[in-house]
């Protein structure tokens, strides 16, 4: 009997999310549980956000794939992403016992992307109430929307940089591998605005 795409799919996604689950809490054998949590969090939000931007790329064909529509999928990933990567600074707050651990640091570039989750944070944030609030923005919010592209790249340098889950292999592999494939979600999303805009303009010189 044929097992149905969506199946496997929706099976492939969870498997991820366990795995790397699993693998953290390997590692952290008998560590602080919060210090567990914070760091399945960070890289759970991670790749969350990282699956809402790269299903741009399937959008036309989403729902046939997956029997549920675009937007619908796209929000489930977005807002469950944006939850786990909110909690990952909470938990730091609470571990540290110091608030200012999420204040943007600007006294040096390096140190700039060695905390860049902390920008990251703020602008996933933005690019999410542009994404709510579109009908008063108006056009602009897909601008700000698109925020999210660079933000998730400071978040992977800041992880590669410190994040001690990075320190495994394969989750150095999978999340360095959600980082190219955004990238190139981003360099196709641009062609395709420039394409419907140019094909626009000959539509009105004609």
């Amino acid at each position: 009997m044929r097992v149905p795409s969506r199946f496997l799919i929706y099976l492939s996604c969870l498997a991820l999310y366990f795995c790397t689950a699993l693998i953290v809490i390997e590692t952290d054998k008998g560590g602080e549980p919060i210090y567990t949590i914070l760091r399945i969090a960070g890289l759970w939000g991670y790749i969350s956000l990282s699956g809402a931007v790269i299903m741009n790329l399937f959008k036309p064909d989403l729902k046939r794939i997956l029997g549920r529509p675009f937007l619908q999928l796209h929000h489930l990933f977005a807002i469950s992403g944006l939850l786990l990567v909110t909690l990952h600074p909470v938990l730091f707050i609470i571990l540290s016992g110091d608030p200012s651990s999420i204040i943007p640091v600007l006294s040096s570039p390096f140190l700039f992307f060695v905390n860049g989750g902390r920008v990251a944070i703020i602008i996933v944030y933005f690019a999410f109430l542009a994404g709510l609030f579109r009908l008063k923005i108006g056009t602009r919010w897909k601008v700000i929307h698109r925020l999210v592209y660079p933000a998730l790249l400071l978040a992977i340098i800041h992880a590669n940089l410190i994040g001690s889950t990075f320190q495994n292999p394969i989750i150095r592999i999978i999340c360095n591998g959600l980082a190219v494939a955004i990238i190139i979600t981003s360099i196709l999303k641009m062609f395709k605005h420039h394409k419907k805009h140019k094909m626009e303009a000959n539509r009105r010189i004609s």
